[in-house]
């Protein structure tokens, strides 16, 4: 369904929802992809991958969304490594970048939550409810990485050890570059 039963106010509401939430997964999308690409464990790394790749699914959801109801397709404007500078500059390290992605993702959780209330448009609520629950994974995911533990993504996304072995001969190959 179009945006026929949607009046032209509660639609520019609605569309504004959809571009804030697709400019936030992109920017998620874009953090995870470099602080994976930046981070020198191989297991670590992959799961920021299927963190990052998860972001874009959702991204591509709220894309889908906008221009189904007559909005224009979003363009990302954002740093190309979306946060992961701003996260790596603060002290901790690793460890502070994923508690502050960690909180990141229980925000995004209350703000869809929020969402879900006041939104008034089925079709973006299924989307919304979807997303959500990958949004609790992913903060349950970081939560483990922070323990030390690497979490099995859940979804069909597995950490692979040819995943693994192939990230660590690519950070090395890039070792040597330098």
């Amino acid at each position: 369904m179009a945006n026929g039963t949607l009046s032209s106010a509660k639609l520019k509401k609605v569309l504004t929802a959809l571009e804030g939430n697709w400019k936030a997964e992109m920017e998620g999308y874009h953090t995870y992809l470099a602080m994976a690409e930046r981070d020198t464990d191989p297991v670590r790394s992959q799961v920021l991958r299927h963190l990052a790749s998860a972001e874009w699914e959702h991204a591509e959801l709220w894309h889908g969304r906008i221009v189904e109801l007559g909005g224009a397709a979003p363009v990302y404007h954002g740093k190309p490594g979306g946060e992961a500078d701003s996260l790596a500059s603060r002290a901790g390290g690793i460890r502070m970048a994923l508690r502050r992605l960690e909180i990141e993702e229980s925000r995004a959780i209350a703000s869809y939550g929020e969402q879900l209330k006041g939104l008034g448009d089925p079709e973006s609520i299924a989307i919304l409810e979807h997303v959500i629950e990958d949004e609790k994974d992913h903060y349950k995911e970081l939560g483990s990485l922070l323990r030390g533990h690497y979490p099995a993504p859940s979804g069909a996304h597995k950490i692979s050890a040819q995943a693994v072995l192939d990230e660590m001969l690519a950070k090395r190959a890039q070792g040597r570059k330098q």
